[in-house]
């Protein structure tokens, strides 16, 4: 039923599509019935062996694997022994992706859906970040072939991050053999800066960055601050207000050791506070040379002037000059001074307090 001369779709008829199953289907049945009217009913000859049902793909016609396209899985009948044992040999090849710098995670699920088997080896590295991919093995375009249908494998190389260890200590060292033992930990040798320290001698390291024992890693960068010996120069500390042995140590500690300390009958009184520094030369906080000699007054106070046998107003006028804080005893003599605490020629502190004792003027009787 159809075009003789084409092979071209027919036209429905009466609204009915044209198909095997519609009017040539009623066709053969009207034949049929007519040819085997007479003849008994019978069923077909059943096979000795058993029919199965395979699922093949068909392109290969081969039992299918994971990877075939979902529209080439057809299922066909077999008798049992006949069917195909081979899987298909179109669709069981993978070409591996690259997946180096990739989320360990998000790869895994991938390799999953491709139906690989994921080995996960952990490890420290230096490029990649923590749960990153840094290797793969199989490289990346190896073409993996399944010879029995069976999942394809793959390992991957996750990243812990990088190893780190504590910063080696490096003070005290020459620079070679500074140098040898940054090598052997991987560390990168960044800058080397020359000062003077008063640490270490000339030629040694006396500092370093990072500081020992800190956390670093492999690359991690390293400044080394190598010794140049002592510096000549330093800055003066201040030292006014201080005691003579106070000051003596504080100068000494920076580095000054000729000291000339005037005290005494070398200069005259002063009302700065008594056995303290009041001045020093150079200033403090000028830049000087060590071996250069540093000059320092101590303040011997004001001494106490002589003021027995002087009326009470002279006496007290003659202290309050000095700056001392005079009292009497008793508070309304008004004759000459008998005493004075503490005694002439005492050295005190400008404010100081100075005690006369005056005789009281008897009034002689007429």
């Amino acid at each position: 039923m159809g075009y003789l001369e084409s092979n071209k779709p027919m036209e429905p008829i009466n609204g009915r599509t044209i198909v095997g199953g519609a009017y040539p289907a009623d066709i053969w049945r009207e034949f049929m019935s007519s040819a085997l009217e007479d003849l008994p009913v019978s069923d077909f000859d059943k096979p000795d062996k058993k029919l199965i049902d395979i699922e093949v793909c068909s392109e290969s016609n081969l039992l299918t694997t994971f990877w075939c396209p979902e529209e080439t899985k057809q299922w066909h009948i077999f008798i049992e022994g006949e069917k195909p044992e081979d899987i298909c040999n179109v669709h069981n090849k993978v070409e591996v992706p690259e997946v180096v710098g990739l989320n360990f995670e998000e790869t895994k699920k991938m390799f999953e859906d491709l139906y690989f088997v994921v080995e996960e080896i952990y490890d420290f590295d230096e490029t990649y970040n923590q749960d990153i991919i840094f290797k793969q093995n199989p490289e990346a375009g190896t073409v993996l072939e399944s010879l029995s249908g069976e999942k394809l494998s793959i390992t991957l190389y996750i990243s812990k991050g990088k190893k780190t260890f504590s910063m080696p200590g490096l003070t005290g060292l020459d620079l070679d053999g500074a140098k040898q033992i940054i090598e052997s930990f991987g560390l990168i040798l960044d800058n080397i800066i020359y000062e003077f320290s008063n640490e270490q001698p000339a030629d040694k390291i006396f500092d370093q960055e990072p500081v020992p024992y800190s956390k670093v890693s492999k690359s991690t960068s390293v400044i080394l601050y190598v010794s140049k010996g002592e510096n000549p120069q330093a800055l003066i500390p201040d030292v006014i207000g201080m005691t003579k042995e106070d000051a003596k140590n504080t100068l000494k500690t920076a580095g000054f050791n000729d000291i000339l300390i005037m005290e005494g009958e070398d200069f005259e009184e002063n009302s700065n506070e008594k056995d303290k520094i009041f001045s020093q030369t150079p200033v403090s906080g000028t830049l000087y040379d060590k071996s250069q000699e540093i000059i320092i007054k101590i303040s011997k106070g004001i001494k106490v002037p002589d003021v027995i046998n002087m009326t009470k107003e002279d006496a007290v006028t003659e202290l309050k000059e000095f700056g001392f804080v005079v009292e009497i005893s008793p508070d309304s003599a008004a004759g000459t001074v008998i005493n004075q605490i503490p005694e002439a020629d005492e050295y005190l502190n400008y404010g100081s307090t100075v005690i006369i004792e005056v005789l009281e003027e008897v009034e002689e009787e007429e």
